[in-house]
């Protein structure tokens, strides 16, 4: 059996999750309560020591803002960034964030933070 040859590119290509889709992922079921029972205790436990009111935190390719909410109850001001707008419109966040639209590894922000999430 011949083996079909793939094409390499220099970028890999992926389907871009949207906002809605994401949100309606981690709303109800498995994704729910895995981020409920699991992941959300975890990261806070991992971020807790290291945030306080004076103290700034970046969520790197933020999404609607799980880890941006975990992080802006433990910081005094936290920054969510994310390359896709679909997925920032959908972020209800606190009002100690702020949410920008920017693609990090191209241009860096001009702040600096004293924690970064990813």
């Amino acid at each position: 059996m011949k083996e079909a040859l793939i094409p390499i590119t220099d970028r890999a290509v992926r389907p871009q999750a949207t906002g809605p889709t994401n949100l309606k992922t981690f709303r109800s079921g498995y994704y729910a309560a895995l981020w409920l029972r699991v992941e959300c205790p975890l990261i806070e436990s991992i971020l807790k020591p290291l945030g306080g009111p004076g103290l700034s935190c970046l969520d790197f390719a933020s999404g609607t803002g799980r880890v941006t909410n975990v992080a802006a109850t433990l910081f005094g001001e936290v920054v969510g960034v994310d390359v896709s707008q679909s997925m920032l419109a959908c972020a209800h966040v606190a009002g100690n964030v702020k949410l920008v639209k920017a693609d990090l590894t191209v241009e860096p922000l001009a702040s600096r933070f004293d924690v970064v999430t990813s």
